[in-house]
């Protein structure tokens, strides 16, 4: 697929071709060539300054929509994040909990019974 002038600035044209050099001609226009010479597109210095507004109000639209679409994968993350910390809490919470119970279980276990007093 061909990418022509009118649907990108004409340095995003330049720079994301690499077979594209540019001469100015006559009158200040550009002339977008291959390697080869072929002539790709003639671009009037009048119409210059319109593709690059139109370029980046179009980057500009772009950019806000990629940002929004970033802030929603970034909004879903954190509240991922913070159900796994609160789960993390929780986690801990019962361990804790759990060693108390065991702790207590090894201090009953560990007073003498009286079957086990030899003195009796």
């Amino acid at each position: 697929m061909r990418t022509t002038a009118t649907e990108m600035t004409l340095s995003e044209f330049v720079t994301n071709r690499s077979d594209v050099k540019r001469d100015v001609i006559r009158g200040g226009s550009f002339v977008l060539t291959d390697r080869g010479d072929a002539v790709m597109a003639i671009v009037p210095p009048e119409q210059l300054e319109a593709l690059s507004e139109s370029g980046l109000l179009r980057e500009r639209d772009e950019l806000r929509q990629r940002n929004e679409e970033l802030t929603e994968q970034l909004d879903s993350v954190q509240q991922k994040l913070e159900h796994y910390e609160a789960l993390i809490r929780e986690v801990g919470r019962v361990a804790k909990q759990l060693d108390q119970e065991q702790q207590t279980e090894r201090e009953i276990e560990a007073e003498p019974r009286p079957a086990d007093d030899p003195s009796a």
